[in-house]
This record gives C-alpha cells, structure tokens and sequence, in this order.
C-alpha cells in the first residue's frame, strides 16, 4: 500500500462499499471511481454500517433544509466492486459533509498512522 498519496475526485461516478471474502473473514472496502481512476480502501464493517447511516441523516436533513434539490435517486442496478482491488490504505477515519456551493457531498478518508520502517 502507499504510503503518501493523496486522491481528490471532484465528482464520482459511483462509490461502493463491499467485502470480499467469507463471513467472519471478510475484507471490506469502500472504492471510488472518477472516470479512468478508481480508488479503493480497506475499511472497516463498522465504519461501513456507521457511513450508510450518516448517507441517510445527511440526504434527510438536505431534503428539509433545501426542497428545492433535485431527490436522491437509487440505481437500477447497484455497482460491484471492480477488479483487481488494489487498496490505497485502512481508513482510520471517515468524515461526511456536503459543499452547499458546489452541491456536493463531500467524503473524506484518512489513513490509519503507519509505523516507520
């Protein structure tokens, strides 16, 4: 895994969260795609559960606030994970929000510390 990067995707075309692997066993991960570029990241179960439910109050508290915003819509089909997953790093910590300016939510990822080599 890397160990500095830094990936800025002004707008997505889909995030996925998934795991591979049997239960028990599983490795999550949460992979973003912009055009040709695709990120993915070890995350955990947990941190998984907790960013569904925070998608869900944010979207719920945009609808209140702004009626005027264009609903969320679900895909038909939801996105797999692509292949080969080749993570970047294990968030440490996830962070939600949304650019009213830019009409945008914003996801921020930082890595767990890496013990020096």
């Amino acid at each position: 895994m890397d160990q500095h990067f830094t990936y800025d995707f002004e707008s997505v075309t889909h995030i996925v969260a998934d795991a591979v692997g049997q239960p028990g066993r599983r490795t999550f991960f949460l992979q973003a795609r912009q055009g040709r570029q695709v990120a993915s990241l070890i995350v955990e179960k947990q941190q998984v559960a907790a960013l569904a439910a925070s998608v869900l109050q944010l979207l719920d508290e945009l609808e209140s606030q702004h009626p005027d915003l264009d609903p969320a819509v679900s895909p038909k089909q939801l996105p797999r994970l692509e292949e080969p997953i080749v993570p970047a790093f294990r968030v440490g910590q996830l962070g939600l929000g949304y650019d009213e300016g830019q009409d945008l939510m914003v996801l921020m990822a930082q890595g767990l510390p890496t013990e020096p080599t």
